[in-house]
């Protein structure tokens, strides 16, 4: 049921898919089709040799590519032709298969055993930013996601968000580049 819910700070987490009663934060983002895979099960050495330390690889050649080893299985996790208007299973598993056998040549021709696809979104800068405004906080783009969510429970980084009235505790809040042609008339915001 939709009941009312009361919050003193609340964290807005929702990347592309932000609504437009968001203005403010939604005119910080570009959001942007995306599209992923899994590899089928791969051996622990092969894991290990492609991604020696496990941690997560981003190719940053404007249509930014990532790898990442699965979290809970031998597979690895990678996205990559963003923004492409790919309209098949088939199409999505070409064009990722070809990704990853230029970014890693010796999976050339390995299985994929999911696909998906849903809405990401970047900065206009391409950077990484944390803020508040109006007591709603966020922060966007691919390290604020594989470094700030985890860690927003851990009362260090919380003590970054509390406050969020104040401009001194919210670094980036003043300095999050926008567009102006993005979400709604111009100057609306």
């Amino acid at each position: 049921s939709a009941a009312p819910v009361m919050a003193r700070e609340v964290i807005v987490a929702t990347n592309g898919y932000t609504p437009r009663k968001f203005r403010w934060h939604a005119r910080r983002v570009i959001p942007f089709t995306a599209y992923m895979a899994a590899t089928e099960v791969l051996g622990e050495g092969q894991l290990r040799r492609l991604i020696p330390h496990g941690r997560t690889v981003l190719d940053s050649n404007m249509n930014i590519d990532y790898i990442r080893p699965a979290p809970d299985t031998t597979r690895l996790l990678f996205g990559g032709a963003t923004g492409s208007r790919l309209d098949s299973v088939e199409a999505m598993a070409s064009r990722l298969g070809a990704i990853i056998s230029r970014i890693l040549p010796e999976l050339a021709g390995v299985r994929l055993s999911h696909l998906w696809t849903g809405l990401c979104a970047a900065t206009f800068d391409m950077m990484p930013h944390m803020g508040c405004h109006d007591d709603i906080c966020t922060g966007w783009d691919t390290i604020s996601q594989a470094f700030l969510w985890p860690r927003i429970s851990d009362a260090r980084s919380h003590s970054r968000f509390s406050g969020c009235r104040k401009a001194a505790r919210c670094s980036t809040a003043r300095t999050f580049p926008r567009c102006r042609c993005i979400g709604g008339t111009r100057g609306s915001y």
